[in-house]
């Protein structure tokens, strides 16, 4: 479990993650306006991660409608691979 999973399933719809963004960049703009540029620089930075997981990582090229994944199981490939056979063949 990680603090902030962009990978979740609640992200798909993309004007979720479209309003998202908007709000992230709109916010840290607000900040930097009013004085705060931690805070603004934090934001950003933020919507920054969330741009590249969401439209540029091989995440975002699995939830392309229309390309028949379905995405991320939950199961990596050493859960499938490593099944061994453990009969007594005594």
């Amino acid at each position: 479990m990680t603090i902030l999973d962009l990978k979740n399933d609640f992200y798909r719809p993309l004007w979720i993650r479209v309003a998202l963004l908007a709000i992230m960049f709109g916010w840290g703009a607000f900040e930097f306006l009013n004085g705060a540029p931690l805070w603004g620089v934090i934001f950003a930075g933020v919507g920054v991660v969330a741009l590249v997981q969401w439209f540029f990582s091989d995440w975002a090229r699995e939830t392309k409608v229309g390309s028949g994944v379905t995405g991320n199981t939950g199961t990596s490939s050493s859960d499938t691979d490593s099944t061994v056979d453990k009969s007594d063949d005594g």
